[in-house]
């Protein structure tokens, strides 16, 4: 794992995919704001936060926020340590070599000049669906980098990482003495350092406990928390244990953070698995129920005083009473995870896990619906005449003003913790019935007040009406269908497993899938896989149809990490539309008026124009082989063939899909070369184009 110089290369083949003139680009909304934060640090009276696209910082405490020229979108910044004389940030990113569609690369960046330029170590690469967690520290002279069941050291600061952990323990860094801990993995004994890893000593852990995890508590506490009553905590590294009890109707505890004024933090769940934060003033004696967001637990913290901020995986907030309140500051910061959009009399809406947001500018101001927490954790929204529906994980509601106020109707019936139905991911509106896909379907007929259960069918997402038909999907099932407005449901396609949604568009039913996108041209009596979306990635890794949108003629759905395809002929076959597109994971679609918007996870939002001249359709889509990745300041070589005499045009977009260089080339020696050296360090999409035929590709550009 050495710090190295890489360089890049493409393959241009004879078959390329159709393209006409372009003239317009992929532009990211400046909002909503929130969500999807990974850390939080600190330097001076500074903050620093990371998330899924990049590093933000702020000078006024948290009241505005700007983002750093580094790392570029799409890069998960997961820790910082930041020193006056250097800036160490962890990242993860998805690899785009075509050959390792689901791998993850985990690296580290260092910057000597406050972040004006970078170097960069790659720690570590790994096929996995989900990114690496990777956390930068120092502890006795060295600086680690660690992860679930990963601990590197260095002692050249990262010129050069070994391996010291060697065994299979959770790792996680203990304060207490300066010392190291290993947490337990359930079925091996936790361990400790107190030189840096060099060695370990065995920590005996309580009698009779079966399967823990580690926290620190405050000051010399170390925590174990069970995943069966009762938790426990020591004091002198497990020669004794005191027995302590989780909040009362809780099972589980599953993290414990500290806060700056001395309280514990914990996420403790309900046997059904839903989750609250509750505080501990006394070192985990006693507990206490959180009335903030339920769900932003701390995951970093830093303070001025008595002012200080937490990061969590819904927003970052900051502290107004005491610390027992905590009210979001985002403004700036545009990671949010939009789960839904629509546009309603004049408003642009988006539900996202910090709840529901608002703009009244086409995306470029955008307002919370906090403090209304009942949003918090929207999943969908639509419209239904001058009336804003919306559900959550648990409840559904509606709003006659425009989003300003929210009305719960619910009277009796379904089943769900706290709400009429547990677990939403859909719903459907047809007149005033309703039907919500979950744990369970659920549906009502007079527009959510009364609820009904359907439970031979469960984990169902995707709810539509068609024609006065219910549609879902079902995780085990397959798709089903309702006849009599959800009373009764019946399977009419098989053997799809998983989760997605649904739509009626163009007169046919379609189900976006984990393996592609389905049709039907007759309510759901046969299913057909329509032809050019791809449906799984190199080494059979699925590739999802996450969302659909749709005007008079066009239909357009996308695909995650492949990009938005198009059809003119009512979803029977499809071509890649979304050329310049950064990789993406999607989660939305909305055309409106002409423009066609794409709501991601980690990423905003990002809109297109259809209604400029010189929009591109491409027929099909053509990766370019990349290896290695990323590539330094010594310039990209493109193979080619020596008898391909006409000209290529090369573009180079970023990641905020704006053009950043172009030329005109030949083959020279069966290759050509394209200088890159004034480029900034970032992720850009390379397109290479010959009369109406291009190939497409990927790279990071680092400093050397």
């Amino acid at each position: 794992m050495l710090k190295s110089t890489i360089f890049f290369t493409c393959l241009i083949a004879s078959t390329f995919c159709h393209i006409h003139a372009q003239s317009n680009v992929w532009e990211q909304l400046p909002g909503p704001y929130g969500g999807n934060i990974y850390s939080a640090a600190q330097l001076n009276n500074a903050w620093y936060i990371g998330t899924g696209s990049g590093v933000f910082s702020s000078d006024d405490e948290g009241e505005n926020w700007q983002r750093l020229g580094w790392p570029q979108e799409g890069q998960i910044v997961t820790s910082m340590l930041l020193e006056p004389a250097e800036y160490i940030v962890a990242a993860t990113i998805v690899d785009l070599d075509e050959y390792a569609t689901d791998s993850w690369l985990g690296l580290v960046y260092h910057s000597n000049d406050q972040g004006q330029h970078w170097s960069v170590d790659t720690i570590r690469s790994d096929f996995s669906y989900g990114p690496f967690n990777l956390k930068i520290f120092r502890q006795r002279g060295f600086l680690f980098a660690s992860d679930h069941n990963l601990l590197l050291r260095s002692s050249d600061n990262g010129q050069t990482w070994e391996d010291i952990l060697g065994f299979n323990l959770n790792f996680q860094y203990f304060d207490f003495n300066d010392s190291l801990l290993l947490g337990d993995d359930g079925f091996s004994q936790p361990q400790y350092s107190k030189d840096g890893g060099e060695n370990w000593i065995p920590l005996t852990p309580p009698s009779g406990a079966f399967f823990g995890n580690y926290a620190l508590g405050v000051g010399n506490t170390i925590f174990y928390f069970d995943s069966f009553d009762p938790c426990y905590r020591t004091t002198n590294l497990g020669n004794t244990w005191q027995s302590i009890g989780t909040p009362f109707g809780y099972s589980d505890i599953n993290t414990c953070k500290v806060l700056p004024n001395g309280k514990l933090a914990a996420l403790v769940e309900y046997p059904d698995n839903d989750e609250m934060i509750f505080t501990s003033s006394n070192n985990g004696l006693n507990w206490q129920k959180y009335n903030g967001n339920p769900a932003a637990l701390p995951l970093d913290v830093v303070a001025n005083g008595a002012i200080y901020g937490v990061a969590t995986a819904n927003g970052f907030y900051k502290n107004f009473i005491n610390g027992n309140f905590l009210n979001p500051s985002n403004n700036g910061i545009t990671a949010s995870n939009v789960s839904s959009q629509v546009m309603h009399a004049g408003q642009f809406l988006d539900g996202s896990t910090d709840g529901l947001w608002r703009s009244f500018d086409g995306g470029t101001n955008w307002f919370s619906s906090f403090p209304q927490s009942q949003l918090a954790g929207t999943k969908e929204v639509r419209v239904k005449g001058d009336t804003l529906c919306a559900i959550t994980g648990a409840n559904f509601f509606y709003s006659s003003d425009g989003g300003d106020s929210w009305i719960n109707p619910y009277v009796s019936g379904g089943w769900g913790f706290g709400g009429p139905f547990d677990e939403a991911q859909n719903f459907a509106l047809d007149g005033d019935a309703l039907v919500v896909s979950g744990f369970d379907l659920y549906n009502s007929s007079d527009y959510g007040q009364n609820w009904e259960e359907y439970s031979d069918f469960s984990r169902c997402s995707g709810a539509v009406v068609a024609e006065g038909k219910y549609f879902a999907l079902a995780y085990w099932d397959g798709i089903v269908r309702s006849n009599d407005q959800g009373a009764s449901w019946q399977v009419v396609k098989n053997s799809i497993l998983g989760q997605g949604r649904m739509y009626y568009l163009h007169n046919k039913v379609f189900a976006c899938i984990d393996q592609g996108l389905l049709r039907s041209s007759n309510l759901g009596t046969s299913w057909t896989t329509p032809s050019g979306i791809p449906t799984h990635g190199i080494f059979d890794n699925p590739l999802p149809v996450t969302a659909m949108a749709a005007n008079d003629t066009v239909i357009y759905a996308a695909v995650n990490f492949a990009g938005i395809y198009k059809s003119t002929d009512d979803g029977s076959s499809w071509s890649l539309f979304s050329a310049d597109l950064p990789n993406l994971r999607f989660n939305d679609l909305l055309l409106d008026k002409g423009v066609l918007y794409a709501a991601c996870s980690g990423g905003g939002i990002w809109k297109y124009n259809l209604n400029m001249v010189g929009t591109h359709a491409p027929s099909r889509s053509q990766r370019v082989s990349i290896w290695p990745n990323p590539v330094g300041t010594q310039g990209i070589q493109l193979n080619c063939s020596s008898g391909f005499d006409e000209a290529i045009q090369i573009t180079v977009y970023n990641a905020l899909g704006q053009q950043i260089l172009s030329q005109s080339a030949r083959c020279n020696a069966d290759k050509i070369e394209l200088t890159i050296r004034d480029l900034t360090p970032g992720l850009y999409r390379l397109v290479a184009k010959t009369g109406d035929q291009l190939r497409i590709g990927s790279f990071i550009k680092i400093e050397d």
